[in-house]
């Protein structure tokens, strides 16, 4: 009888075929290989925690003002690094007028207060005076490179800021649609066509350069007023941050608006 712990005088009473078995190479070809497996594991630890995480790219500096460009290949670049370009004098002044007339003898489908003193006249896109705009060579060409052939004039109007009116809150015009790490190309355009000369006093757009991308948006900000001549063409990315300024002039500041987006895409938070 044998009791109390493994010990020698244990083994001792064991039978000898179960002695056998426990000295057998089998088992200690097992043993062996499980202690090899145990000593790569622990190296391979040791390694890990040793290692030194590999550095965070140096992020590429802010651009400091609003491109201005002229070909259809720097629209679509401007706009995809930076959020917002300027096309200077797309509409000469007579088209400037033109454009001036045809919108004010047209009803629009509801007047929005965006704020004191500011007045968004919301029209329909299918209206001729914007539909044609949107199908002006530089407009249709810039939305075609960004978007693909397959867009649609979603929305349109007038924005009218008169004198004394205060600035905007920053905002997007609309949000970033997938929670994803990775930045994706716009899904809508935003075109401004200003009706008379943006300068500082009469409250040009301002915009928070390149912030139409997630990494960008914890960055302190680089700010640039989009002041160009009348008939000029703003386009930018409606996810990246901006506002309108505050009209300090005595005079009004009238501007058209296009929205072109992808056709499988609704704004449904501004309709």
């Amino acid at each position: 009888f044998c009791c109390g712990p493994r010990s020698a005088t244990v083994h001792a009473c064991l039978p000898a075929h179960q002695m056998a078995w426990r000295h057998s190479p089998w088992v200690t070809a097992r043993a062996l290989g499980l202690l090899a497996t145990a000593a790569v594991v622990v190296v391979s630890a040791v390694r890990l925690l040793r290692r030194r995480p590999p550095p965070r790219p140096v992020a590429a500096a802010l651009p400091s003002d609003i491109a201005r460009v002229a070909t259809t290949a720097e629209v679509a670049a401007a706009v995809r690094a930076e959020g917002v370009c300027v096309v200077e004098r797309v509409l000469d002044a007579a088209a400037v007028a033109a454009l001036r007339e045809r919108v004010a003898a047209l009803e629009p489908r509801k007047r929005q207060n965006r704020r004191a003193k500011r007045w968004e006249h919301v029209h329909s896109p299918e209206a001729a005076a914007f539909a044609e705009l949107a199908q002006h060579p530089s407009i249709a060409a810039a939305a075609k490179a960004l978007l693909g052939p397959k867009h649609y004039l979603e929305k349109c109007g007038l924005v009218v800021s008169h004198p004394g009116a205060t600035a905007q809150r920053w905002h997007m015009d609309t949000p970033h649609l997938f929670a994803c790490r990775e930045h994706l190309p716009p899904h809508s355009l935003s075109v401004f066509v200003p009706l008379c000369d943006l300068r500082p006093a009469n409250g040009p757009t301002e915009f928070h350069l390149a912030s139409h991308i997630k990494a960008n948006l914890v960055r302190p900000p680089s700010r640039a007023a989009a002041c160009c001549p009348a008939g000029s063409c703003v386009l930018y990315d409606p996810r990246v941050m901006h506002r309108g300024g505050a009209n300090e002039s005595e005079g009004e500041r009238a501007l058209v608006y296009l929205t072109l987006s992808r056709v499988w895409y609704r704004d449904t938070l501004n309709p």
